[in-house]
C-alpha cells in the first residue's frame, strides 16, 4: 500500500466547547494573522501569473518590483469587495444563479474583479469577458498555489463563513438526537476488488492511510439480488428491498414499466419501503436514490415528485446559496468539470485507436455532459452540502458519488479511465475527515461503502449480433412480437434530479431546466407496452414477461405457448442460466446441460449455479441459491429470469450497450465493501439489508465510545 506524504485526520468530532484560556485566544489570533497574511501573498502571486497568462489583463506598473506592490493591492481589494458585496449580489441574484446553473455567480466574479480594476488603478482589464475568463483561471492557479504551501480549502474565510452560518442552526438536534451519529460516504458501483487494487496503486492515499493507522478496516458484502442502486439502497437505508426484481421492470396488472429513475415511480418504491425508522430518520440525505426517511433531502431521487416539507427546501436552499459565496468555488469546478469533458473525449478517442476491447460508443448522446456535471459539479456540490450537515450535527448524513459507476459502464470498472475518476472521491474523503475532526457538531462514525460492483465485458449484441430482446422476437417466429427495455441505471437520472432540484429551490420550473430534462428523457423507455412478450434487461440479468397470464406465468404455460421456445433459448451460448417457476411455485434454475430445484437442492445433469460461484463450499452454494429463490419469488419477477453466461475470463455479456454492468450474477458486481470503524464486526452477507441493523446500531453510542 502506498502511504500520502502527511498523515490525514481522524474522524471524531469536539462533543461541544473546549476551554479557551487567554494563550488560546493570543496562539489564535496569531495562527489567524499569520494564515490571513499567507492567503493574502498566495492571491498577489496568482494575480502576477493571471497578469502574465491574459493578454487582455494586466497590473499597472509592470516593472519589478513595483508591479508586486500592484498585485498585493490589487489582491486586498479584491478580497474586500468580495467580502462586502458579494454575499448581498449572490442573494440578490439566487434565482438567476438556479436558473442558468450557477453560471450567474460566474459573472458576479467578473463583476468583482472589473470593479476591482477601476476602483484600484492598479489592474487593467479590456471588457467583462477577459475579467470573467481571469476569474476563472486565477481560481484555478489560486488552488495550485494553496496546495502547493500546504493550505487547504477547509482553512479559507468562506468555508469558515458557511461553517458558522450551519453552527447556529443546530438548534435542538443533539437533544433530539444525542450521542454519536454516522457518516456514510458512498461510491456508487466500487467493487470489493477494485477498492483493494486502488489502494495498492496509490489512488486513494486517505483512505489507504485509514486503513494504516488502524481506525478502520476494510470488509466485503455480498449486495444480493439485484445488484443495482434502487434495491441496494433501500436494503441499506429502509433494511427492506422487497420486490425490487431490477432497475427497471413490467407490472403486468398496470401494462406498463416501472422504473427506478422515474421519480413518480422512484417515490412510490421508497414509500413501499419506508416504516418512518429509516437509518437517516432525523438526518440528510444528499444525491440517493432512497430518502431513508431523512429529515432534509437534496438531489434524492425518490423525494422529486414528494418534495418533503418547506423548511427542509428552506434549509436546502441556503445550502445552495453558501455554495456559491465562494468566489472561486464554482468557477473552479466549472473549470475542472470541463477539463473532465476533455478528458472523456481524449479517453474515448485514445481508447478507439488503440483499438482496445470491448469498448463501446462514448461520445454517444449526453453522456460526455453527465459524466462532467456528475463526476466534477455534482460530486462538489454534495461535498458542500455534507460538510454543512456535519457541522450542524445531524444524527446520520448518507451521500452518494455516481461519478465512478458512470465512467466504469462507459470505459470499463477495470480500466485506468474510471479507476483514475478515484483520485477526485480521495480528496473528497480527505475533505470531509477535516471537518470531522475540527468542526464536526457531534462525534461521529465515518464509513465508506459501496452499494453494489461492476463485472466488465462485451455486451450481447456485440458478441451475437443481435439484442436479447430480438434472439426472443426471432424465436418466437412472428415479428414485433417482443418490446424491449434497455434497463441500464445510468447517471442521467440524478443528473435530472439535479436539474429538478433546482427547480424545487427556485419555485418554478426554468426552461433551462425543460430543455435539458427533456434530452435526458429522450433515454427512457416508455411507460405503456402492448406487445405480447416484454424485455427488461438490468446489466447481464433480464426479466422477460409474457401476456399469458396476468400474474406470474408458470414454466409449463411458456412452453405450451411458445413451444420449443425455452430450449432454444437455453442452448443459446450468450445464455448461462434461466430462472422459473414449476405449476407448483417452486423456482427451478436451468442451464443448456442442467438443472438445479432451488427449494429442494436437487440437481440433475450439470449444475447452472456452478459459473456463477465465487467460491468453494456448501455456503457460496447456499448464499447464491437464496439470492435467486427469493429473487424470484418476488411479485413483479419476470415469468422467466435469464442471466447470461459467464466466460472463462470471468466476463459477462451485459444485455445493454455497457461494458460495464451489474444487475445480475456474473464477476464482482455482487462484491460490495464497506470501510467502517476498526472496532466493528461486518458478518458475511447476502443482501444489502443486512447491513441496515450495523449501521443503526452505530447511532446514539454514548460519545465515549
Amino acid at each position: 500500500m502506498t502511504l500520502p506524504a502527511r498523515p490525514v485526520p481522524r474522524p471524531g468530532g469536539a462533543a461541544g466547547p473546549q476551554p479557551r484560556g487567554a494563550a488560546h485566544v493570543l496562539a489564535r489570533v496569531v495562527k489567524l494573522g499569520a494564515r490571513f497574511l499567507l492567503v493574502w501573498a498566495i492571491e498577489a502571486m496568482a494575480l502576477l501569473i493571471v497578469a502574465e497568462l491574459l493578454p487582455e489583463v494586466r497590473l499597472v506598473p509592470s516593472t519589478f518590483p513595483e508591479v508586486l506592490l500592484a498585485a498585493t493591492i490589487a489582491a486586498l481589494a479584491l478580497a474586500i469587495l468580495n467580502g462586502l458585496l458579494r454575499p448581498v449580489i449572490v442573494a440578490l441574484a439566487l434565482p438567476v444563479s438556479v436558473v442558468t446553473l450557477g453560471l450567474a455567480t460566474l459573472f458576479i466574479s467578473g463583476f468583482v474583479f472589473l470593479l476591482t480594476a477601476w476602483l484600484t488603478g492598479v489592474l487593467e482589464v479590456t471588457d467583462f469577458w477577459w475579467a470573467v475568463l481571469a476569474v476563472l483561471l486565477l481560481s484555478i492557479v489560486n488552488a495550485l498555489l494553496m496546495s502547493l504551501v500546504g493550505v487547504e480549502d477547509a482553512e479559507g474565510f468562506w468555508a469558515g463563513l458557511a461553517r458558522w452560518l450551519s453552527r447556529r442552526e443546530r438548534g435542538t438536534v443533539q437533544e433530539d438526537w444525542p450521542g454519536r451519529g454516522i457518516v456514510l460516504f458512498e461510491i456508487d458501483g466500487l467493487g470489493h476488488a477494485m477498492v483493494g487494487r486502488a489502494i495498492d496503486e496509490g489512488k486513494m492515499p486517505t483512505v489507504t492511510q485509514l486503513l494504516l493507522d488502524g481506525t478502520h478496516a476494510l470488509s466485503p458484502f455480498d449486495c444480493g439480488l439485484p445488484s443495482q442502486t434502487s434495491s441496494c439502497q433501500a436494503g441499506i437505508m429502509h433494511g427492506d428491498n422487497w420486490d425490487i426484481p431490477a432497475f427497471r421492470w413490467f407490472d403486468k396488472e398496470r401494462g406498463r414499466v416501472v422504473s427506478s429513475s422515474n421519480f413518480a415511480d422512484a417515490a412510490e418504491m421508497d414509500a413501499a419501503h419506508s416504516t418512518g425508522h429509516g437509518l437517516l430518520r432525523g438526518g440528510a440525505g444528499v444525491n440517493n436514490h432512497a430518502t431513508g426517511d431523512a429529515e432534509r433531502v437534496l438531489f434524492v431521487m425518490s423525494a422529486m415528485k414528494a418534495p418533503h416539507e418547506k423548511a427542509a427546501r428552506r434549509a436546502a436552499y441556503r445550502d445552495f446559496n453558501r455554495f456559491f459565496l465562494d468566489p472561486y468555488l464554482f468557477p473552479r469546478a466549472l473549470m475542472l468539470a470541463l477539463l473532465d469533458l476533455a478528458t472523456e473525449v481524449s479517453q474515448a478517442f485514445w481508447q478507439w485507436l488503440s483499438r482496445r476491447r470491448p469498448r463501446i460508443k462514448r461520445l454517444h448522446g449526453l453522456y460526455p455532459l453527465t459524466r462532467a456535471a456528475t463526476n466534477v459539479l455534482l460530486r462538489n456540490l454534495s461535498t458542500f452540502i455534507v460538510v454543512n450537515e456535519i457541522v450542524r450535527g445531524a444524527p446520520a448524513i448518507y451521500t452518494t458519488y455516481v461519478g465512478y459507476d458512470e465512467i466504469a459502464h462507459h470505459a470499463g470498472p477495470t480500466r485506468e479511465d474510471a479507476l483514475r475518476s478515484l483520485k477526485g472521491l480521495d480528496r473528497q474523503v480527505k475533505r470531509l475527515l477535516t471537518v470531522l475532526d475540527r468542526w464536526a457538531g457531534r462525534p461521529y462514525d465515518f464509513f465508506i461503502l459501496s452499494d453494489h460492483g461492476q463485472s466488465q465485458g462485451a455486451t450481447f449484441r456485440q458478441r451475437y449480433g443481435e439484442t436479447l430482446g430480438q434472439l426472443f422476437d426471432r424465436l418466437t417466429g412472428a415479428e414485433k412480437t417482443v418490446s424491449e427495455v434497455d434497463a441500464t441505471e445510468s447517471a442521467r437520472g440524478q443528473t435530472r434530479a439535479f436539474l429538478m432540484e433546482l427547480d424545487h429551490l427556485r419555485g418554478t420550473e426554468s426552461r433551462t431546466r425543460r430543455s435539458l430534462s427533456r434530452r435526458l428523457e429522450q433515454a427512457e423507455p416508455a411507460s405503456a407496452m402492448t406487445a405480447p412478450v416484454v424485455v427488461c434487461a438490468s446489466g447481464n440479468l433480464a426479466n422477460v414477461y409474457f401476456d399469458i397470464d396476468r400474474g406470474r406465468a408458470a414454466l409449463g404455460q411458456v412452453e405450451t405457448a411458445y413451444p420449443g421456445l425455452l430450449d432454444s433459448v437455453l442452448q443459446h451460448e450468450g445464455v448461462g442460466l434461466v430462472v422459473a417457476r414449476d405449476a407448483a411455485g417452486a423456482a427451478v434454475a436451468l442451464g443448456a446441460g442442467g438443472s438445479r430445484d432451488l427449494a429442494g437442492g436437487v440437481v440433475t445433469g450439470d449444475d447452472p449455479l456452478r459459473p456463477y460461484l465465487m467460491a468453494d463450499g456448501e455456503d457460496e452454494v447456499a448464499k447464491r441459491v437464496a439470492q435467486l429463490q427469493r429473487l424470484a419469488s418476488f411479485p413483479h419477477a419476470g415469468d422467466l429470469i435469464v442471466i447470461s453466461t459467464v466466460y472463462r475470463d470471468g466476463s459477462v455479456a451485459a444485455f445493454e450497450e455497457l461494458v460495464g454492468s451489474h444487475g445480475g450474477l456474473g464477476g464482482e458486481q455482487t462484491e460490495a465493501f464497506v470501510i467502517h470503524p476498526a472496532g466493528m464486526q461486518v458478518p458475511p452477507t447476502r443482501n444489502a439489508e443486512d447491513l441496515f441493523p450495523l449501521f443503526d446500531a452505530r447511532r446514539g453510542l454514548p460519545d465515549e465510545t
